[in-house]
């Protein structure tokens, strides 16, 4: 052991199997009791229950949901927009289907806290197989509770992002296990568990292909060596076999059933005849085949572009080329989604090590552990991957807050291992608890802080669930479609059962564009006639399996027109003819709408033709805090003075044209007063009394769809059929 080695060791322990088992228990007990925190501030909250329990706190969840509830419910008619073949929905299914006595409602709740907890068990592991237990043990239980990894697995938080580190991480464990011990099982471990790890969640093939290169030059530089007579010739073999199952579980994935009995019949030939793989000579360029084979056949460049371009490449706007040559520009989505955007580094790193001052303790200590034990490099695309969420300033950008999630597990492990090398230093055996003991703690107070003071709500509020659920028992049938922002279209789908026109999926510029015209435009005839046409042609892409084309693209093919921007300028005044009527289609408008309204208005505030940004209607909705003597003070700051007939906004003041009063009345009567307060006024004020809501709103804003039909209950009755009308939620039926 080199002298830099030495220096750099820590103590070292072995434990029993029932110990190593009692070890992860608790670690697991610790992280979800910690996710029980967001229970227990929510527990009187009663606008967030349904069904007798907390609703879920992510909208994506909501999509797995729907995946799982259809299994359950009709799995012999299946929407083409249920996600029915993918990991989460079938593990929920078995779930309920196992758990009988525990409602829909509570699985989906706890799964997140209950499967994401299981981290620990392979940093656990890891330190087991360094034969570092103490390590291991202090990791997982910071890992557990990381800012980051938190926020994406509480109790609530139902998405694939329960298992989609876990999973990996088990893999890591593999790996590093077989390194160190030698032992048959791991090479088919490795295979399975990245087998599994893929059929979860497919993006985890990046962090596989990572470590395998990792592992593929670890082999190689141990098979030199053992040419050179340095090394033995049969570690360099073992490690080729590791690399050669952790392949081959990948490649066996993307052949489904088929692929999966191949596995199993080549782990069970490797069992039997394990002595015939013992040939470095043979067993290298049986890696390094099965390498290339495993990227070609799995299209993991081409996947893994099309996942991060969309993150790390944010130009302003999208480009679609359609059949007829013509080009069109959307908005582009990443320039409006957080997670997706960049972040101050402060932030990133205390999502991964709660303080920026234990982030890089935390990075010494994974250089240290790296160095002391070189297997723990097999962790670097992790790390890698986490540190994409900030990127390399003045080359590439952050990939956003997402993504800091898979740094967690190697510099949670790193803290651990710097913890434990200050406690090593340490007189005698109590000094060297009570120095663990404290620096423990220190690491876990900040993430602790957090999760007390995260208190992120639920998605929807039972008010607007309430609305949705009358609007399915009563109205919509499973084909129509509920037309809404893309925030809104995994809940509004789940409880309502309609269709959606955009989703959390499907959100791009180009799906983002008929949404945003239909709630922005101030010609309701235009709205609604975009309204028939986006969802008419988004069924003729369904029913033809053919995508190639946006479906404003393939109208303006149909109907002859080569000038995008005339076509939809005079929609409302154009007399063509609309595609036959095939379903009924809504408008779903969520109160909650009005707070990212200004952002959908931006979606349709371009040239279609090249690009060029128009300036968006104005638009700012926020609750008011305080009211006294007319003066209004809003959640974000701004001050409403009505006597004075100003919105203060910043240091600018901007006169009031209109003051609008609206809500409903105990007898269900809706209300709605109009006080003029200045000729020079370019803005009106809009205020829910029953909620609070405060909208500002220039006069093209105003005049909008959304604000006309939902705020002030102005629709044309020939084109727009009240259905649901709640103080929450407005559903409108299209009559055309």
């Amino acid at each position: 052991m080199s002298g830099a080695a030495d220096f750099l060791a820590v103590r070292g322990d072995r434990v029993k199997i029932k110990t190593l088992v009692s070890l992860i228990f608790i670690a697991w007990a610790f992280g979800f009791a910690c996710r029980l925190a967001w229970i227990w501030i929510f527990a009187d909250e009663r606008g967030f229950y349904w069904l007798g329990q907390l609703m879920i706190n992510t909208n994506d969840g909501y999509f797995w949901a729907e995946g799982a509830r259809d299994l359950l419910e009709r799995p012999d008619k299946i929407d083409e927009l249920s996600p029915v073949t993918r990991g989460l929905p079938i593990i929920t299914a078995a779930l309920a289907k196992c758990l009988p006595f525990i409602s829909f409602e509570t699985l989906i709740l706890y799964m997140p806290a209950a499967l994401g907890s299981l981290l620990v068990a392979p940093i656990i592991l890891i330190g087991h197989a360094l034969g570092r237990v103490a390590v291991g043990f202090v990791a997982a239980l910071i890992a557990v509770v990381a800012w980051s990894y938190y926020n994406r697995t509480m109790i609530g938080y139902y998405d694939d992002d329960m298992l989609v580190l876990v999973l990996p991480a088990f893999v890591l464990y593999a790996l590093i296990a077989g390194v160190c011990s030698k032992k048959t099982i791991y090479p088919p471990l490795s295979a399975i568990f990245a087998f599994v790890s893929v059929w979860y969640y497919q993006n985890s093939q990046l962090l596989i292909f990572g470590a395998s290169f990792m592992l593929f030059i670890y082999a190689a530089a141990t098979h030199i060596r053992a040419v050179t007579g340095r090394e033995d010739a049969n570690e360099a073999a073992y490690l080729y076999k590791l690399l050669f199952f952790l392949l081959l579980g990948v490649i066996a994935q993307s052949f489904g059933l088929i692929g999966a009995a191949a596995l199993f019949v080549v782990i069970t030939a490797f069992v039997i005849f394990q002595k015939a793989f013992d040939r470095p000579s043979i067993l290298a360029p049986l890696a390094a085949v099965a390498m290339i084979a495993s990227l070609y056949l799995t299209g993991a460049i081409v996947g893994f572009w099309h996942q991060f371009s969309g993150y790390i490449v944010r130009e302003a706007t999208s480009v679609a080329e359609d059949p007829n040559a013509t080009i069109l520009h959307f908005f582009n989505v990443a320039q409006t989604v957080r997670e997706a955007g960049g972040i101050p580094f402060g932030e990133f790193a205390a999502r991964i090590s709660g303080a920026t001052v234990a982030f890089f303790l935390a990075l010494i200590g994974t250089i240290a552990a790296a160095i002391r034990y070189k297997v723990l490099l097999f962790a670097l695309p992790f790390v890698g991957l986490g540190f994409m969420a900030y990127g390399i300033p003045g080359l590439i950008g952050g990939g956003g807050l997402r993504f800091t999630i898979y740094a967690v597990p190697a510099l949670a492990f790193g803290l651990s291992y710097l913890i434990f090398w200050v406690a090593s230093r340490a007189a005698n055996n109590l000094a060297y608890y009570a120095v663990a003991a404290v620096l423990s703690a220190a690491a876990l107070l900040p993430h602790l802080a957090h999760i007390y003071e995260y208190r992120t709500p639920t998605v929807f509020y039972s008010y607007e669930v309430e609305a949705l659920d009358q609007f399915k028992q009563k109205i919509a049938a499973r084909e129509d479609y509920a037309i809404s922002w893309w925030d809104y279209g995994y809940p509004i789908r789940y409880y309502s059962y309609a269709k959606t026109l955009a989703d959390g999926g499907k959100h791009g510029g180009a799906d983002n564009f008929a949404p945003s015209f239909i709630l922005s435009t101030n010609d309701q005839k235009a709205a609604a006639k975009m309204a028939r046409l986006a969802v008419e042609y988004t069924e003729k892409q369904i029913a033809e399996n053919n995508y190639s084309s946006s479906i404003l693209g393939r109208a303006l093919v149909d109907y002859g027109e080569s000038d995008p921007d005339r076509f939809v300028r005079n929609l409302g005044e154009h007399n063509l003819s609309l595609p036959a009527k095939t379903r009924e289609i809504y408008l779903a408008l969520p109160m909650r709408m009005g707070e990212v309204f200004g952002t959908v208005m931006r979606f349709s505030s371009l040239e279609l033709s090249s690009g060029r940004q128009y300036e968006p209607p104005f638009f700012i909705g926020a609750y008011a805090i305080s009211n006294q003597d007319n003066r209004l003070t809003l959640a974000n700051g701004i001050v409403i003075d009505v006597n004075e007939g100003v919105a203060r906004i910043g240091a600018q003041s901007a006169p009031i044209k209109s003051f609008y009063m609206i809500g409903y009345e105990q007898n269900g009567k809706f209300v709605k007063r109009e006080q003029k307060l200045r000729r020079d006024g370019r803005h009106s004020v809009i205020v829910n009394a029953n909620t609070g809501n405060v909208w500002i709103a220039d006069d093209r804003a105003l005049g909008s769809v959304f604000v006309q039909l939902f705020a002030l209950e102005n629709y044309d009755p020939a084109l727009f059929e009240p259905v649901v009308i709640t103080p929450m939620m407005k559903i409108y039926r299209i009559l055309i």
